[in-house]
Parts: structure tokens; C-alpha cells; sequence
């Protein structure tokens, strides 16, 4: 397990520091997403978003195989952080329609109107497929750096 989570965080360390950035055919509208946000707004997310990443990312390999509470307590931390941010962005305004304004949905569709989707239409927008994948990608991270924080530390690893 401790491999897979390795590569886990760091695929997610790369979706968050690429994934506005290179063009994945219709996985992305890269034109698209650049006339709803400036270069300045992308630059900042992608940063801070990959940077965070990539301490965890870093702090689990470093101590492979057997990370520290300390770490084991960030990496919970962070994935549990992820999963508002998801809900507010995509899953509450899809499926209740909370926090959609006509400005919303038209720039939703600009912006992901073009790419992959699996899901149908509701509340005027979609959750394109390749944040769909990030997001199940994340709750299989979150499940996993849960059992990693409640199981046990070898008895010669530091606190």
C-alpha cells in the first residue's frame, strides 16, 4: 500500500501543478480556461495547490515506509482539506444547485463545455470528467491516509 500512496500523492502533485497548464486534448479547453482566468489567478493556484502537495509528497517519501505521526497527521490534514473545496466548487452547486448564478454556469461551460464529461447536465452545468477522476482519486487518498494515521508506529520510529 505504502508504494501506491507514494504514487498517489505524487499524481495528484502533478494534476494539481499541470493540469491548467498542459493541454490533454479533451480533457482540458486550456483556451478556454484562460479567458475566464487571468494568468496571475492560475500561476497562484497552481502553486500553492502543488507546493502543499508536495510537502506531503515529499515528507511520506522521505520516511518511507513508515511515515511519522506528524506526517501521517499533515497528509490526513490535507486530504480532509481537499474535500470542501471539491464539494463547494463542483458536487454541492451540481447536485443541489447551491451557489449558481447565470455568471456560474456560463463560465463553467466556457470552461469545461469542450472537454470530457460522463455525468448529465444538472443545475446547467456538468462535472467535466477529469476532475471527476481527481475527485474519486481523492477519497481513495483520503481512505487511505486514514488507516495510515490510525495504524500503529513501529516501536523504533520517533513521534
Amino acid at each position: 500500500m505504502n508504494n501506491f500512496f507514494l504514487a498517489l500523492l505524487l499524481v495528484h502533485f502533478l494534476f494539481l501543478g499541470l493540469h491548467d497548464w498542459i493541454p490533454l486534448g479533451r480533457w482540458t479547453d486550456l483556451p478556454a480556461l484562460r479567458s475566464q482566468r487571468s494568468l496571475q489567478a492560475r500561476i497562484l493556484a497552481s502553486v500553492i495547490m502543488a507546493a502543499i502537495q508536495g510537502i506531503a509528497l515529499y515528507l511520506n517519501w522521505s520516511q518511507s515506509p513508515h511515515p511519522s505521526y506528524g506526517t501521517r497527521l499533515f497528509t490526513l490534514i490535507l486530504y480532509i482539506a481537499y474535500i470542501p473545496g471539491i464539494l463547494r466548487a463542483w458536487w454541492v452547486p451540481y447536485i443541489f444547485g447551491v451557489g449558481i448564478s447565470e455568471k456560474f454556469i456560463a463560465d463553467y461551460k466556457i470552461m469545461f463545455g469542450n472537454t470530457y464529461t460522463w455525468l448529465p447536465e444538472r443545475n446547467g452545468i456538468t462535472v467535466n470528467a477529469l476532475h471527476t477522476v481527481f475527485h474519486l482519486t481523492v477519497i481513495i487518498g483520503l481512505v487511505i491516509a486514514a488507516v495510515r494515521f490510525w495504524s500503529p508506529l513501529p516501536i523504533s520510529m520517533p513521534l
